[in-house]
């Protein structure tokens, strides 16, 4: 199935998106690529280790450890090599910072939801793998229909607003699921679905628009790229860190009530309960109380709503700075 989306889009994108090319083509920034993986890499493993032997472990503060040198490397590389994938001119701009913050957020808590619900509703509802994804499919249609909104809300008021308003959104799925807890049914589900679709829309159309709009045409591709690099940074983080404190929290919780239990993972424990209706039941309230990690998600998206438009404010200048030095031989 992926392949033939991926074929439609690529067709699409022929069709019908403009070209763009740069005078003066960066050469592929291979030691920049390999140090921004493998810092990711090492932040990632490490966050997940810390969710089954603690941070205070070699393994899991060691790996962090490592990850971040790497990315200092990286940004260091940056700072000196001129052909280096994240070009620093462009990431120092209100613009970027600003819009990149967003995007980066929008990233973290979907993914991040998207991690624990769907979990929730294939192993606690007893949906099938099929029926969990046409479950989810509602969040893309509200997508849809709040991609197209955005526009308009933008050119009403400011982009500003319209990247504000899906950041409360998706503060407000991520409040909702927690509070809820523990949740039976999939109908407030579906409400956090849909909320989290209708933040998706919002927030991704005009940080896009914001992005491609402000850069000097000819290297619209390397803004995208950035803002690409940003957004898959923020997905890794959301699904490492809220998937490793919801790990953390069932574990604990679990051992409470069921010590005899494997608490490693809400399927490890289903694996092995042959059908005993209590350890079950044990196991659901024990996931419900891990699921209210979801706060994390939506103090982060209350957080950068607050901070986004205080940076936003400041893009006026950043047109022209950004298109003087991308003229400069």
């Amino acid at each position: 199935m992926n392949i033939v989306v991926a074929l439609v889009a690529l067709t699409t994108t022929c069709l019908v998106v403009p070209e763009s090319r740069d005078p003066r083509p960066r050469r592929i920034d291979l030691i920049g690529a390999l140090l921004s993986t493998l810092g990711l890499l090492g932040v990632t493993y490490g966050i997940i280790a810390s969710s089954e032997h603690g941070i205070g472990r070699l393994d899991s503060a060691g790996s962090i450890a490592a990850g971040l040198i790497l990315f200092a490397l990286f940004w260091l590389r940056s700072r000196r090599c001129s052909d280096g994938m994240f070009d620093l001119t462009i990431a120092r701009t209100h613009t970027f910072q600003g819009a990149a913050l967003a995007a980066a957020a929008m990233m973290f808590v979907m993914t991040g939801l998207l991690f624990i619900l769907t979990q929730q509703i294939q192993l606690i509802q007893g949906f099938s793998t099929l029926l969990t994804g046409v479950a989810i499919l509602p969040m893309a249609g509200a997508a849809v229909v709040s991609s197209m909104t955005a526009p308009a809300l933008a050119a009403r008021t400011s982009a500003r607003a319209s990247i504000t308003l899906g950041l409360l959104l998706f503060a407000g799925a991520a409040a909702g699921y927690a509070i809820t807890q523990p949740i039976t049914g999939y109908l407030p589900l579906l409400a956090v679905l849909i909320l989290i679709g209708l933040g998706v829309g919002f927030v991704a159309a005009v940080t896009n628009d914001v992005l491609m709009s402000y850069g000097p045409r000819h290297r619209s591709g390397l803004i995208s790229s950035m803002n690409d690099t940003v957004q898959e940074v923020g997905s890794a983080l959301g699904i490492a860190i809220l998937g490793a404190v919801l790990a953390g929290s069932y574990a604990t919780t679990l051992g409470t009530t069921a010590p005899s239990a494997p608490s490693s993972s809400l399927a490890a424990t289903l694996q092995t309960a042959h059908g005993d209706p209590e350890l079950i039941a044990r196991a659901a309230a024990a996931f419900g109380d891990a699921s209210r990690t979801a706060g994390i998600a939506a103090a982060i998206a209350l957080v950068t709503a607050a901070v986004v438009p205080v940076i936003l404010r400041r893009r006026r200048a950043d047109a022209a700075q950004t298109s003087e030095a991308g003229s400069r031989p």
